[in-house]
């Protein structure tokens, strides 16, 4: 029996993301960044899930230099508060009616030893 070698999958391989709305927790860094801008260049909207609007700024700019165009959002978002996350997700449903894509990327620190 042969095995044929799958072809790895590629950025040029993201279809048009048109009208799908995605969500990225820690997309302002790293694989996050990197994964939000491919998004959003495919056409989707993108929300970065994160903290620190300022750190989410920064790399919302950074993403639209030589792409104005990118549909790029904050979305505040404490992943180590309960509270954060039922209100994130209620601001997130007057915002859009779905989620289409969500990336949970973003890491959460170790919890205090007891």
């Amino acid at each position: 029996m042969t095995h044929q070698k799958e072809e790895e999958f590629q950025v040029a391989d993201i279809p048009n993301l048109s009208g799908y709305v995605a969500i990225v927790t820690g997309g302002n860094s790293g694989i996050g960044y990197e994964t939000t801008r491919e998004l959003a260049s495919h056409g989707a909207r993108v929300y970065i899930a994160s903290r620190s609007k300022t750190r989410v700024d920064a790399a919302i700019k950074a993403m639209k230099t030589g792409n104005s165009g990118l549909d790029i959002h904050f979305l505040k978002l404490d992943l180590q508060d309960l509270q954060s996350i039922k209100t994130t997700a209620e601001e997130f449903s007057q915002k859009e009616t779905r989620v289409d894509i969500l990336i949970n990327n973003a890491g959460v620190g170790l919890p205090q030893q007891i």
